[in-house]
């Protein structure tokens, strides 16, 4: 069995070169991406270093992008026809859109999980993350003044 060479720390300059270096996962030859997933693959793939990709993962990626496009064709059916419709015997029924929507959104979050692209894995802990954005709020009020004409720092 041949085992993959350990990757650098990235917090190491060889870790940090390493990681720009990588090149971007791409689409497996024996998958296929449908248009509207293509913008969720590459939004999933550039959420992590590209040097952290396994040939597993990119898969689940796929997955993952088809089924969150799923999710906003779902949701759209949803939003046009209502969550309810009624039966041909007047009685009132859930829409079975909504059964696979639900469905989808626990694939997605468990996908999300698994590839470890979920806000915790991305931002922390929901108590640093409280903490990261009550300093870029106060950051963001000291610089108010309300003079446009000057240059404020940015954040992306």
């Amino acid at each position: 069995m041949q085992f993959e060479k350990p990757q650098s720390k990235s917090d190491t300059s060889q870790g940090i070169h390493d990681a720009l270096a990588s090149k971007r996962p791409t689409v497996p030859e024996h998958l296929e991406l449908r248009e509207q997933d293509r913008i969720y693959f590459d939004n999933i793939i550039d959420s992590r270093a590209y040097d952290t990709w396994y040939a597993s993962d990119v898969e689940n990626a796929v997955t993952l992008a088809k089924a969150k496009a799923d999710c906003d064709a779902l949701q759209h059916i949803l939003d046009v026809e209502g969550y309810v419709y009624e039966a041909p015997s007047g009685q009132l029924k859930p829409h079975p859109a909504e059964a696979i929507l639900d469905r989808k959104i626990k694939q997605v979050a468990a996908l999300s999980r698994a590839l470890h692209v979920h806000a915790t894995a991305l931002l922390g802990r929901a108590e640093d993350t409280g903490n990261r954005t009550a300093a870029h709020r106060q950051h963001r009020e000291a610089f108010d003044d309300g003079d446009d004409l000057l240059a404020r720092p940015e954040s992306d």
